[in-house]
């Protein structure tokens, strides 16, 4: 265990190592945090959350992500005192164009989906957001079987928004990101 604190502190910026028991230990400049280890290693595709129906919660280090086939209502979820503006996102999205279920992994090489008309890779994404090496590795991606629908702080896939949420069947994702 203390070769593992040894492997951290040496080096500079953002860097974790899995402990025993499920345990990952993380240091991004001169904070140490410890969490269960999410890390999708169990699963063969990285998968780290499938949306099963009704109302369930993803959550992470930096986000909580609820996804509900009921409309949202912000106010219930975050705390009256916080400005729901700033730290939270609230997505629609057609579920008659979903292909299979919804998941929640992380990043892998060469990650990229449409939005916009273009295709945006998501390394480059994170990079000119200027995301740290931590929100690059936690920020959660939200997936069908056709690819990445969402990133969290940027656009929906083309097409995969409900264009009436009133109207058939809708799934509501809200995300918020929390205050460190």
């Amino acid at each position: 265990m203390t070769a593992s604190f040894v492997v951290l502190t040496e080096k500079s910026g953002f860097s974790s190592v899995s402990l025993p028991c499920g345990i990952t230990a993380m240091i991004d400049r001169d904070k140490v945090t410890f969490a269960a280890d999410k890390s999708g290693e169990n699963s063969t595709d990285g998968t780290v959350f499938t949306y099963h129906g009704g109302t369930e919660t993803f959550e992470n280090a930096l986000y909580r992500i609820v996804f509900s086939d009921k409309p949202i209502k912000k106010e219930e979820i975050l705390p009256s005192k916080e400005n729901i503006y700033n730290l939270s996102i609230l997505r629609e999205f057609d579920c008659d164009k979903i292909n299979r279920s919804v998941t929640v992994r992380y990043k892998r090489d060469g990650d990229a989906y449409v939005y916009d008309g273009h295709t945006h890779k998501v390394k480059k994404m994170f990079t000119d957001a200027k995301l740290s090496e931590r929100e690059k590795r936690l920020t959660p991606l939200v997936t069908d079987g056709d690819g990445i629908i969402w990133v969290p702080g940027f656009s929906t896939r083309d097409g995969m928004r409900a264009t009436d949420p009133l109207e058939g069947h809708t799934l509501y994702v809200f995300c918020t990101k929390k205050q460190n």
